[in-house]
């Protein structure tokens, strides 16, 4: 059995060709050989859909985390700061060490200072 190729069809309305092996007739403002609805723009509806879930999760997760964390701040005890007499860094009253009345950071620095 021999194959044959399909002639070129005409639009009867337009008198223009439709690209041959297609029975559809070429429509002013759409591009021949495109179906309604390309599957790239589905893509790019899937793509846009996803990320918009992504973003909506994120941001709930956030301003649900931000509530955690305002409750830790306000339950935090109140601690005297006091500044390392070698290097001025500050640090809690608790975790200095104080030497004749000077506080220093660590060990090291007290070491440093002389005392």
């Amino acid at each position: 059995m021999l194959l044959r190729a399909r002639a070129p069809t005409r639009d009867h309305a337009s008198g223009r060709r439709a690209p041959c092996g297609t029975d559809r007739a070429i429509v002013p403002g759409r591009t021949a050989g495109t179906p309604e609805g390309s599957a790239l723009s589905r893509v790019v509806l899937i793509v846009l859909v996803i990320l918009a879930v992504i973003f909506l999760v994120r941001g709930f997760g956030r301003s649900r985390g931000r509530g955690d964390a305002d409750e830790r701040r306000r339950t935090l005890p109140d601690q005297r700061m006091v500044q390392c007499a070698h290097c001025g860094i500050y640090v809690p009253e608790a975790a200095a060490i104080e030497v004749a009345g000077l506080h220093y950071c660590s060990d090291e620095h007290r070491r440093l200072s002389g005392n």
